[in-house]
């Protein structure tokens, strides 16, 4: 992330809603649908919207952020799959968090921690690691077999869509056409996601 702009990682981060559906096979939860590659492609065409205009320079940095977007991809098919099978879910999200410090710890060893130990780095600490890591990991394990992968996917291409918002309403960032039109595009691929039509020709929701 160093050698990215946040939008750059974000836009290849979310490359991850683009491979959930050819990877569904690999863990024997189903073919994708062609709907589900369709409205995948047209979350992922938002996303490129949403950041297109600062997507030039990318760095061989990219790469790494690549494999990222693949484990992440990974990670929601695999919660997918062991979540509809287990019932002590908020256990499993504690397990995430402990062995994720388990296995950063090491890289740790040897840096100056003397930066960390100002008031508005100590916030934001806190902040991701209650809400941003602890609530969203209990959150995602909890319900995420209540849906598909491939819809936890799309949802999670609204995280660009919020950092607009939010950066409108507290940065005062301009928001212009792209970025409405990328936040369409993703919003409608989620939608289109839940639909489907019936023998009868009727719309139903799948949620």
């Amino acid at each position: 992330m160093q050698t990215l702009t946040s939008a750059q990682g974000s836009f290849i981060t979310g490359i991850s809603v683009v491979l959930v559906p050819f990877i569904l096979p690999l863990f024997f939860l189903g073919k994708p649908r062609l709907k589900d590659i369709l409205c995948s492609l047209l979350c992922f065409l938002g996303l490129f919207f949403l950041v297109k205009d600062d997507l030039s320079h990318i760095g061989s940095g990219a790469l790494w952020v690549l494999l990222c977007a693949f484990f992440v991809a990974v990670t929601i098919i695999y919660l997918q799959k062991v979540s509809s099978n287990l019932s002590y879910l908020a256990l499993l999200a504690f397990y995430q968090i402990v062995f994720t410090a388990v296995f950063t710890a090491p890289f740790t060893l040897g840096k100056c921690v003397h930066t960390l130990l100002s008031s508005e780095v100590a916030v934001a600490i806190l902040f991701c690691a209650v809400f941003a890591t602890s609530i969203a990991l209990l959150l995602q394990t909890k319900y995420q077999h209540y849906t598909t992968a491939n819809r936890a996917a799309m949802i999670f291409c609204f995280e660009p869509i919020f950092g607009s918002l939010f950066g409108y309403l507290i940065n005062g960032e301009k928001i212009g056409w792209p970025i409405f039109f990328g936040g369409v595009c993703i919003f409608f691929g989620i939608i289109l996601s839940l639909l489907n039509i019936n023998k009868k020709g009727i719309i139903e929701c799948e949620v």
